[in-house]
């Protein structure tokens, strides 16, 4: 399982890699940034988030932005490919706290979600707080100070 996982993730690196020129990759990095990216330009930067030298690029993009992008994120929610969706869902959930039931492995004319993508489109309508995204996240510092602060023999964190 953890071998289809690498290599799954290499195929995606290449595939994205190949997808794009490195003038490309700038331009929508640099959009993003700029706060002016377009759909496609989304799109590409939700399916970069699965290769592990992009994703740090394009999360300090979507970062240094001066508002999250949450209706250009939930538009994504309807993206017929799921790279998209599920990158866009990830950014969500550490946004917002939660997925509303959201399911990105779903096709996007799944009845299930159609309830979600309505909570969703409120969500980013409205003036709810937007989380800190790294916050959550389990960094390898982080990971390093539970292992460093954990008692040997100790179950307890």
């Amino acid at each position: 399982m953890n071998r289809f996982i690498q290599l799954t993730s290499i195929i995606t690196s290449l595939c994205f890699c190949l997808s794009l020129s490195s003038a490309s990759a700038q331009d929508f990095l640099g959009s993003i940034k700029a706060g002016n990216a377009n759909a496609e330009q989304w799109a590409q930067a939700m399916s970069g988030l699965a290769d592990p030298v992009e994703r740090p690029k394009i999360q300090e993009a979507i970062s240094s932005n001066k508002s999250f992008p949450k209706k250009e994120l939930v538009l994504l929610l309807s993206h017929p490919k799921l790279s998209v969706r599920l990158g866009a869902i990830e950014l969500l959930e550490d946004a917002s706290g939660g997925d509303n039931g959201f399911n990105a492995w779903l096709t996007i004319e799944a009845v299930e979600n159609q309830a979600p993508l309505k909570m969703w489109v409120g969500w980013a309508a409205g003036d709810a707080e937007v989380r800190d995204q790294r916050s959550g996240k389990l960094s390898p510092e982080k990971i390093l100070g539970y292992f460093l602060t954990t008692e040997p023999g100790s179950l307890v964190r």
